[in-house]
C-alpha cells in the first residue's frame, strides 16, 4: 500500500507540474474482460463506472474515476456422485470498488479522430464476494462461501496498474483495450494454496463523454 501510494503522489505532482488544466472532461463507461490465471479456467471479469479526464496543452492528460468491478475465478473439481467421479464447476465472483489513476498522451490525428495511450496503478477494495460448486449444495466454507471476505477466504485490498491504448471519436466516444496486471496475493486461509495472482486481466472498454 506504501507502494501505490508514492506511485500515486508522483502521478499527480507529474500532471500537475502545470496546475491550469486546458479541457475537464466527464463521462462514463463500461468494459468486459477476459482473464485465465495460471491452473483456472477462463473467467469474464466486468466493470462500469465514471472517469474524470484533465487535458493539457503538450498532449498528457491526466484521468482517474471510481467504478464495481466483478473480478475472480473458476476452475473444475471431482465429487463423488451415484455415476462415480463427476466434474463440477467451483466460482468465485469478487466484487470491488475500482479507482484507477493514470497519465495518459493523446495524438489528434483529426477533428474528429484521436489516439491515445495511458498507464498508471489501480486500488480496488472489496465490498462483496461469493464462492459455490454449481451442483453441489450440501457444502459449506472453504469450497462455499456467502461472504469470502468474512470468511478469512480472500484479502478485502488489491491493487495493480493498468495499461491502455485507444482511441475517441468525435471527443464523445471512446474505445479502449486494457491490460491489467493485478498484483495482489488475493488468497489466503483456506485458500491460501490456490494461485494468488488471479486478478489479471484484458478488457475492451466502452465509454462516453458527458
Amino acid at each position: 500500500m506504501r507502494f501505490f501510494s508514492y506511485i500515486l503522489a508522483v502521478l499527480f505532482l507529474f500532471a500537475f507540474r502545470n496546475v491550469e488544466a486546458q479541457n475537464m472532461e466527464f463521462g462514463v463507461s463500461c468494459g468486459v474482460g477476459i482473464s485465465k490465471p495460471h491452473d483456472f479456467n477462463t473467467f469474464v471479469p466486468l466493470k462500469i463506472g465514471g472517469y474524470a479526464k484533465f487535458e493539457f496543452p503538450s498532449g498528457i492528460f491526466l484521468s482517474t474515476g471510481a467504478g464495481l468491478a466483478r473480478k475472480g475465478w473458476n476452475c473444475d473439481v471431482y465429487s463423488l456422485g451415484s455415476g462415480g467421479q463427476e466434474k463440477k464447476d467451483w466460482v468465485c465472483n469478487v466484487y470491488y470498488i475500482n479507482v484507477p489513476v493514470a497519465v495518459g498522451y493523446g495524438i489528434l490525428v483529426n477533428e474528429k479522430f484521436s489516439l491515445f495511450m495511458k498507464g498508471g496503478p489501480y486500488l480496488d477494495v472489496g465490498v462483496a464476494g461469493n464462492s459455490k460448486i454449481r451442483g453441489v449444495d450440501n457444502i459449506g466454507p472453504p469450497a462455499k462461501s456467502g461472504n469470502v471476505f468474512s470468511d478469512g477466504l480472500w484479502r478485502r485490498v488489491d491493487w495493480g496498474f493498468d495499461f491502455s491504448l485507444g482511441t475517441i471519436i468525435k471527443r464523445k466516444i471512446g474505445l479502449t483495450c486494457t491490460y491489467s496486471l493485478g498484483l495482489g496475493d488475493n488468497p489466503k486461509g483456506g485458500w491460501s494454496l490456490l494461485s494468488g495472482k488471479t486478478n489479471r486481466a484484458m478488457y475492451i472498454e466502452l465509454s462516453y463523454a458527458l
